[in-house]
Formats: C-alpha cells, sequence, structure tokens
C-alpha cells in the first residue's frame, strides 16, 4: 500500500509542478486552432504550440496542379509531323520541358501543340530521335 500511496504522490507532485511551471514560465497550452493550408510563408502570432498528431487540409491548388502534369514517352521516329494520341492530353496543355534521344536530329524549328486526347510535333528533322515531353497546364505551380 505504501508503494502505490507513494506512486499517486509522485504523480501529483508531478502535475502540481508542471502546473506551477505554466504560470510561472509561461508555458504555452496546446493549440486549439485548425491547421492553416499552404499560403505566404509566415512566422505567425500565436503563442500557443501544435500537437506532433495535427493534420494540415489538402491544399486542392497544389493537388490540382500536380494532377495537370502529363508525361508523353514518344518512342522512335524519323518524319514530322507525329502525332501521339494520349486520352489525358488537354487542349490547355502547355510543354513544361523535354528530353531528346538524338539532340541533333531536331532542327530548331519544332513546336508542340495540343488538343484534347493528342498532341501534334510540327517542323524539321533530319534523323531520327526518341522524345520524352512533359506537359503541365499553364500557370500551374509545380
Amino acid at each position: 500500500m505504501r508503494e502505490s500511496i507513494e506512486s499517486v504522490l509522485t504523480e501529483k507532485l508531478r502535475v502540481l509542478s508542471y502546473m506551477a511551471a505554466q504560470e510561472d514560465f509561461g508555458v504555452p497550452e496546446p493549440s486549439i486552432s485548425q491547421p492553416q493550408a499552404d499560403g505566404t510563408a509566415a512566422p505567425g502570432t500565436e503563442t500557443a504550440y501544435a500537437r506532433g498528431n495535427h493534420v494540415h487540409p489538402r491544399d486542392s491548388v497544389k493537388a490540382d496542379a500536380e494532377q495537370e502534369i502529363v508525361t508523353v514517352n514518344i518512342g522512335s521516329f524519323s518524319s514530322l509531323p507525329k502525332t501521339v494520341s494520349n486520352a489525358t492530353i488537354k487542349a490547355e496543355h502547355t510543354v513544361l520541358a523535354y528530353t531528346l534521344g538524338t539532340p541533333e536530329a531536331m532542327a530548331d524549328d519544332w513546336t508542340v501543340t495540343t488538343s484534347a486526347g493528342s498532341l501534334t510535333i510540327t517542323g524539321s528533322i533530319s534523323g531520327s530521335t526518341t522524345m520524352k515531353i512533359i506537359l503541365g497546364l499553364v500557370g500551374s505551380s509545380v
């Protein structure tokens, strides 16, 4: 019975010490505010701390932009125009990046146009190459 009373008193003393530290030293309470979605970086003014298991809301702007990225791998081709069908391509997509298997095969005058469900490469080519094109929506923040 003595151990039980001693452990209870020890726990009460720990709790009272914690409460006194909060009052004496201004130890903050846990925040009850909801976590904010992404925005402009700022240090904030809240004095409470965040709990370790807090969850941020879904950032729909960033998530939607990430869903609008399309990678198109184009096999070997040696003539233009070259049209590639892909159901995820939208007319609003623009080229964000590309790689050429044989860069010297493509002249500097090539362009990519998109329409719903396909893209078309036009320009001059002298030889054969492969191409990988990454498309995104204008204004997407990825």
